[in-house]
């Protein structure tokens, strides 16, 4: 009855409305945005999802924690253990009692059992179980950062381990083909064929590249390099900055704000 009386409002009334409509016949407690074409709902203690013609996904799970939907599958979870669930409802893997599992991204999800983390893909094949890393991240141009024994570094999705000896102490994602990593206290990069860059300029901090510009950090002040190695604005001494986004970049000097383009004009 309620699933018909939505069909036939949702072309008069716009989605946050209807599920606002929503919460109040069914008594929930928490409507989230939706992602990918579900929605997360909470009703006293127990979470699960609802589709955008109202139908209930995973209800009867009576889940105590649940993600968003990514690639199709999200994580649900109930007493410590943690799984994955698909649009329909059906439930992926409970029975193997992960301690805690990440979304999806591209095709691969992190895991953790027993304290130590791996990869599963989406027919629940397990990765690199036996090496017993202690940190793994998602994939992004095709590499991880994993993390062993205090020190970090490189997997791609054939297991290939890269840079293990170098012992970095922290590594970033790759992003435009370079990776912040640091070690001994400092920050620089490094491509994906190993090679590293400005380590002898001693960064304090080294953001990630985006739109051909990454943000770094010296004695307090922040300012921009390019590909080339090349600084941009350093002479301005910002306290802050932000990563480039449509050809804007957020910086701050005190308690003064603005955005600035890749030639450091001041943009109203």
């Amino acid at each position: 009855m309620i699933n018909n009386f939505f069909k036939t409002l949702k072309i008069k009334i716009g989605l946050p409305i209807k599920l606002n409509i929503l919460r109040k016949i069914r008594g929930y407690n928490i409507v989230a945005p939706f992602n990918e074409g579900m929605d997360r709902v909470a009703k006293g203690n127990y979470y699960w999802f609802i589709d955008k013609e109202g139908k209930e996904i995973g209800k009867e799970g009576k889940y105590n924690r649940i993600g968003i939907f990514i690639e199709g599958m999200a994580k649900v979870g109930k007493d410590n253990y943690q799984w994955f669930i698909d649009k329909k409802g059906k439930e992926y893997w409970k029975e193997r009692e992960y301690n805690s599992v990440n979304h999806f991204s591209k095709g691969m999800a992190a895991v953790i059992k027993d304290g130590y983390e791996f990869f599963i893909d989406k027919k629940g094949k397990e990765y690199w179980k036996e090496r017993k890393y202690n940190y793994i991240g998602v994939f992004r141009e095709g590499r991880a950062c994993v993390k062993k024994d205090g020190y970090s570094f490189f997997i791609d999705k054939e297991g290939k381990e890269y840079w293990k000896e170098r012992k970095y102490n922290h590594i970033g994602v790759f992003r435009e083909g370079m990776a912040a990593v640091m070690k001994d206290g400092i920050d620089f990069f490094v491509d994906k064929e190993g090679n590293e860059y400005w380590k002898e300029r001693k960064y304090n901090i080294v953001g990630d590249f985006s739109e051909g510009m990454a943000y770094v950090e010296k004695h307090c002040y922040a300012w921009f390099i390019d590909k080339d190695g090349t600084e941009h604005f350093k002479d301005r001494k910002y306290h802050e900055v932000s990563n480039f986004k449509f050809g804007k970049a957020w910086v701050r000097i005190n308690n003064y704000e603005w955005l600035i383009d890749k030639d450091g004009n001041e943009i109203e």
